[in-house]
């Protein structure tokens, strides 16, 4: 049997082996060592096919979603950190999407990767996307609860913030490799025209990926 050892020449310290023999790592919040190319911010609101963010403008159904979507950058790896809804009408209520009452079907939110399709949430109600949140940002109390004033004219809105570290554990949010098929998708399964407004902005940060960096291409 070969044994082996990894030692950092300047500290002397050593890496750790666990009882499975896999090597003991900690997640550093860093870009992975060795990565010369700066990452560069990214915000964008879901969008169609034609480029409309604005998801409050169709009259989407089970049998014929309209899908609002991020994609993979050509070059670079984008990875999104937080998405953050809007919903906005007048006298809206946690019990209710936006203020027309719960959807039937609901939104469908999930994360196309590697082939398969990872469904993250429904949400039918406003206390849904809130929830999904974790019920971030809290402010507010009594029926004001997560509930902003004035948002568009006269109108309040809920506009809860999903990250992605902190929900889902995951300390870069969700990556969308370069050039692939990946893609986060909002799939509006209802008729949601009544509200006064319904998007998503997602942000995060884009960078190129590390075979790239490396000179090794793709």
């Amino acid at each position: 049997m070969l044994g082996f050892g990894l030692r950092d020449f300047l500290t002397k310290r050593s890496a750790g082996i666990d009882i499975f023999g896999a090597l003991r790592t900690r997640d550093t919040g860093l870009p992975p060592f060795g990565n010369t190319v700066q990452a560069i911010p990214f915000s964008r609101f879901f969008s169609d096919v034609d480029g409309v963010t604005d998801m409050k403008a169709v009259a989407g159904s089970l049998a014929d979603p309209v899908f609002f979507e991020i994609r993979p950058d050509t070059d670079r790896d984008r990875y999104i950190k937080t998405i953050q809804f809007t919903i906005v009408d007048q006298n809206a209520t946690l019990t209710q999407f936006g203020n027309i009452g719960s959807l039937a079907n609901g939104t469908l939110f999930e994360w196309d990767r590697l082939g398969e399709t990872v469904e993250l949430a429904v949400m039918i109600s406003n206390y849904d996307h809130v929830r999904l949140a974790g019920g971030q940002p809290a402010f507010g109390d009594g029926t004001a609860a997560f509930r902003a004033s004035n948002v568009l004219g006269t109108s309040e809105a809920y506009i809860p913030m999903v990250d992605f570290q902190l929900i889902f554990g995951l300390p870069w949010g969700i990556r969308l490799a370069a050039g692939s098929d990946e893609v986060l998708r909002i799939s509006v399964r209802d008729d949601v025209t009544g509200v006064d407004g319904y998007d998503c902005l997602a942000r995060g940060f884009e960078i190129e990926p590390e075979t790239a960096q490396s000179g090794l291409g793709m």
